[in-house]
């Protein structure tokens, strides 16, 4: 987020580009290529499996083992302390900063050299999504009587005489942005309550495009700043200055 606290609560952002699969072509075969191009900045490779279980059409699947599959679900390439990690999936790839968050004028450049590379490598240019995502976690020590309103400006006052403690809160909103092309999604929900003494809040904020077919680097770019804009007014007009209190 663009205003600087000493101890944000993001613990994770996350910038998606999803591509149109054209003629049966993923991005699987341009994985080695694509990880000579990064891996001085990104190092460590792996790999995440996805287990498929499968039957024969011709044996009563009652009566039989299951024949399981293991494929590669995602590559992933870590920067050498772990904290940012880019991912290739079929028609994906995501570029993840984990925490400690350094900060957007670092992570934007990031964003564009991966997109950059990976388009002029694989020439895969006809997208089909962008999302940007900041997932925060924010903690308050639980107190009989919490008041959801005191720290939150989103979602319904509950009614005199129904004010009781907070046990669950999970509400979701969609908005729509720049004469609907755009949609953010806002997601604001408590963790079960594994601490006596901590109620914790997952406060989700995403933004997303899927009218971006023709886009360049340019546009992405552009598109990335606006994105970052409504992003963080959201972020700061849905928290209260008491909340806040605890970034700093």
């Amino acid at each position: 987020m663009t205003k600087k606290y000493k101890n944000p609560p993001l613990v994770e952002a996350i910038c998606e580009f999803h591509f149109s699969l054209v003629e049966g072509v993923t991005n699987f075969p341009f994985v080695n290529e694509f990880y000579e191009h990064i891996k001085q900045r990104f190092p460590n490779r792996s790999e995440k499996n996805a287990i498929e279980f499968t039957f024969s059409p011709f044996i009563d699947s009652n009566s039989q083992t299951p024949k399981v599959l293991e494929t590669v679900d995602l590559y992933q390439f870590k920067s050498e302390d772990e904290r940012v990690i880019v991912q290739v999936g079929e028609n994906l790839i995501t570029i993840n900063h984990l925490r400690e968050y350094s900060n957007w004028e670092i992570y934007k450049p990031i964003i564009l050299n991966i997109f950059s590379d990976f388009i002029c490598l694989t020439n895969r240019v006809e997208l089909r999504k962008i999302n940007i995502r900041a997932i925060n976690q924010i903690e308050f020590t639980k107190t009989i009587g919490f008041k959801f309103n005191n720290f939150f400006y989103f979602g319904a006052s509950l009614p005199k005489g129904l004010d009781n403690d907070l046990n669950l809160y999970d509400m979701k909103m969609e908005l729509n942005y720049e004469n609907r092309r755009d949609l953010m999604t806002i997601i604001l929900k408590n963790a079960p309550f594994v601490d006596k003494d901590k109620i914790v809040f997952f406060f989700d904020l995403s933004y997303m495009t899927n009218n971006c077919s023709t886009w360049r680097l340019e546009q992405v770019n552009n598109w990335l700043e606006l994105a970052h804009e409504h992003l963080n007014q959201a972020f700061e007009l849905g928290l209260s200055e008491e909340t806040k209190k605890a970034f700093n």
